[in-house]
């Protein structure tokens, strides 16, 4: 049954129209799916402790991928066994003058923004949240009203789209099809 709830998106609309929205706990426990992917960290290499660009890249990517398709949740500080790993680590290394949630939030955002424009980053929701003793940052990305396209060091339009439980890069051909058929 906790599958099925995360499988509506992870929200759905009470009779008196509130949206009523999984707790972060339930969303682990039910895993990874469409609407859910875990990142253990958005900076920080578990194995050598120093920054790693491919860890943010993952994050932009995976975020690129719930705009493009139906929305989603992506929860920071979680690893793929569905534990809470916490953000210490991120905190130490994302931002140097704040390390606490304000300054990783501040770095999250301006990560975003550079990579994906002030629109996308404007049409998602960063929360925190403490599971056993951890911090977890919990990203809720709604769907975009226009194709998002990832700016990186290296290219520039890349076109990512969640498909089921992973994040794919489209070619030419099928993202243009995907766009003329997803945005009507």
């Amino acid at each position: 049954e906790l599958a099925e709830e995360a499988a509506v998106a992870n929200e759905t609309l009470a009779d008196d129209g509130a949206v009523n929205r999984l707790d972060t706990a339930a969303l682990m426990a039910a895993g990874e799916s469409k609407w859910v992917e875990f990142k253990a960290s958005a900076c920080c290499d578990v194995e050598s402790g120093n920054r790693n660009k491919d860890l943010e890249f993952a994050v932009i990517k995976t975020i690129a991928g719930f705009a493009n398709a139906h929305g989603g949740t992506l929860l920071i500080g979680v690893n793929d066994d569905r534990q809470p790993v916490g953000l210490m680590n991120d905190y130490r290394l994302a931002n140097q003058k704040r390390q606490d949630r304000d300054g990783y939030e501040n770095w999250l955002t301006t990560m975003l923004v550079e990579a994906l424009g002030n629109v996308v980053t404007s049409n998602l929701t960063i929360t925190f949240d403490e599971i056993g003793n951890q911090e977890i940052c919990r990203l809720e990305i709604r769907p975009a009203k226009s194709p998002v396209f990832m700016r990186g060091q290296k290219t520039n339009g890349d076109f990512y789209v969640r498909l089921n439980n992973s994040t794919r890069l489209l070619n030419t051909g099928d993202a243009l099809e995907y766009v003329r058929s997803h945005w009507k």
